[in-house]
């Protein structure tokens, strides 16, 4: 295949993985809709006294801990590479809905841990990086790119939401009109499956997107500067070519080691004693 038309399908590969990787990252924008349930399905089997007002957090846990990841996620990439960050991100937003399933039985605080928490630290670390080596293919259209990935994101959220209800309440069941909650034992009883449901669906994807994703080679020209070593020892270069060019010219060596200048180098001077020795 032409070096070029391999190098534009890879290329297309890359942006079809950020999209992937970003819609399962979409799933975090579902945690509205799974609190109705988490909440019914903690007060009915885990703990009565939970109050709803601590539903608000998480969600807001999430977008605190997404907000202070996402920098950190970009420092580290330069650092060992966008390989490990995204790999490691893909794994706590997948790994938080899987582990849910057993936190959910636990303690209303460790579903706060995994679903809010751990998933908001795999999103921020994950989500820019995927946008710039993604985008490094194609810098003419990195509007549309990130555009497309974007989407992806808000794709996810819109996909999954219906998966969701469709999976725990296919009946269309109400709340009751007294607790304003969900007390279906059928209802609750799917609530801690969906997780693995969902988590397996995320991981899959993720495993595919992460397969596609590949970064831009560099130049060879930009490797090979990058080999000529140090910024201070390619600093020195010019300034060293300079002075063995200098050093190396006969006529500078006689002008700067000499006090006296080139024609420092007393001849022998003929007397008159010399003159008459001559002339006989």
């Amino acid at each position: 295949m032409n070096p070029e038309k391999k190098e534009l399908l890879t290329g297309i590969l890359s942006v079809i993985g950020g999209i992937l990787i970003h819609f399962t990252f979409g799933h975090f924008y579902t945690i509205a809709n799974m609190v109705p349930y988490i909440m019914a399905y903690t007060k009915a089997y885990v703990d009565p006294n939970v109050k709803d007002a601590l539903s608000i957090w998480l969600s807001a846990l999430a977008l605190g801990v997404q907000g202070i990841s996402m920098p950190i996620g970009g420092l580290i990439a330069k650092k060992i590479g966008y390989r490990w960050v995204v790999g490691t991100s893909c794994l706590f937003v997948s790994g938080s809905v899987l582990l849910t399933y057993v936190t959910i039985k636990r303690s209303f605080i460790g579903v706060m841990i995994t679903y809010s928490l751990m998933k908001g630290a795999g999103l921020g670390l994950g989500y820019s990086v995927v946008l710039a080596v993604a985008t490094a293919w194609f810098p003419a259209r990195r509007g549309l790119i990130v555009g497309m990935i974007v989407g992806g994101f808000g794709l996810g959220a819109l996909i999954f939401t219906p998966i969701q209800t469709a999976f725990i309440n296919p009946k269309n069941v109400k709340v009751d009109n007294v607790t304003r909650r969900f007390t279906d034992p059928e209802l609750l009883a799917r609530v801690p499956n969906v997780f693995l449901m969902l988590g397996g669906i995320l991981f899959t994807l993720q495993v595919i997107g992460f397969a596609l994703l590949r970064a831009k080679p560099q130049p060879k020209a930009l490797k090979t500067a990058g080999d000529m070593g140090t910024e201070e020892e390619k600093k020195r270069l010019p300034e060293e070519a300079v002075d063995n060019r200098v050093n190396a010219s006969p006529s500078t060596h006689s002008l700067t080691d000499s006090p006296k200048g080139p024609w420092s180098a007393e001849t022998p001077k003929r007397g008159r004693s010399d003159s008459i020795k001559s002339l006989r």
